[in-house]
């Protein structure tokens, strides 16, 4: 995981939050990001959630969803 000082540092959650969103609609993602607060910067920052570990059947399911656009974020 990258230090803080090399991370970007967005000034609103909602930059952030957007770019995380963009970057978790791409189907073959397994790592998604999420966003959080970081004091030392005062701004906001990405991280790594956790992997995704769910069946084989339900990531199908969600890949297919994402594809036609059947989301429910």
């Amino acid at each position: 995981m990258p230090s803080c000082n090399t991370k970007t540092r967005y000034s609103s959650k909602k930059m952030a939050q957007d770019y995380a969103d963009s970057y978790n609609r791409d189907p073959l993602v397994k790592e998604i990001l999420a966003t959080y607060w970081c004091e030392l910067h005062q701004g906001w920052h990405l991280t790594r959630d956790k992997p995704r570990n769910i069946g084989w059947f339900r990531r199908i399911q969600e890949l297919i969803d994402k594809v036609s656009g059947h989301t429910e974020s």
